[in-house]
């Protein structure tokens, strides 16, 4: 018997290229049915199959919401995350619920730039991704910081990971840098994680999760 889901919160995922974004959106996937769980492969195959009809059923809005403006011309080819979203979902249990998490990642290719802002309505958090051997890929990311408080409401909890901590020897964000940032905006929490070794990735999962219980409380 499947767990009941106590609570369902949408999280909101950005970064620039190169950082982790695709590997963390699939270990999402990959985490609904750890190895030492065993799933009824009949129950699997559906979910995997409404899986894809989610993001399906995502890109075709965009492209037609695109098309119906004649802001791009998309050929059939140009179907994959250029149309500017992705969705997965992830299930944890954390003191003793159950959530449910929906997974938006959003691409971050300047001609969609538009359609971010429309993403954020609704949001339970929304995670921004940076690599911590390089110090550009934070740039964009303070500028987003910078817009989005006067899009949604400014308790939504703001999640900055660093990625590559396995990598600290090539480190260009300093722990320092992070700081004055989070300094900046009391609505934002950090964490920093290695997606190649699984260090501190599930606990960001809980940590996202208690911070979204927090500012609910507020």
């Amino acid at each position: 018997m499947s767990k009941l889901t106590d609570y369902t919160y949408k999280i909101v995922i950005l970064g620039d290229n190169e950082v982790g974004i695709t590997t963390l959106k699939e270990k999402y996937v990959v985490d609904l049915f750890p190895d030492n769980h065993i799933v009824n492969s009949r129950k699997f195959e559906c979910k995997k199959k409404l899986v894809k009809q989610k993001r399906f059923f995502l890109k075709w809005r965009v492209k037609r919401f695109l098309k119906r403006f004649n802001k791009f011309k998309l050929s059939t080819s140009s179907t994959g995350l250029t149309i500017g979203v992705d969705f997965c979902i992830k299930h944890i249990n954390f003191n003793e619920k159950n959530f449910k998490l929906q997974l938006w990642v959003l691409s971050n290719e300047e001609r969609f730039s538009f359609l971010i802002p429309n993403y954020y309505h609704g949001s339970s958090a929304i995670l921004f991704m940076y690599d911590i051997t390089n110090l550009r890929s934070l740039d964009k990311i303070r500028e987003w910081i910078q817009n989005i408080n006067r899009i949604i409401r400014e308790t939504t909890p703001l999640f900055l990971v660093g990625n590559k901590i396995d990598l600290e020897d090539q480190r260009e964000v300093s722990k320092e840098i992070i700081e004055k940032v989070k300094g900046n905006y009391e609505n934002l929490s950090t964490v920093e994680i290695s997606l190649k070794t699984g260090e501190n990735v599930e606990d960001m999962f809980k940590k996202l999760v208690e911070m979204i219980i927090d500012f609910d409380l507020k």
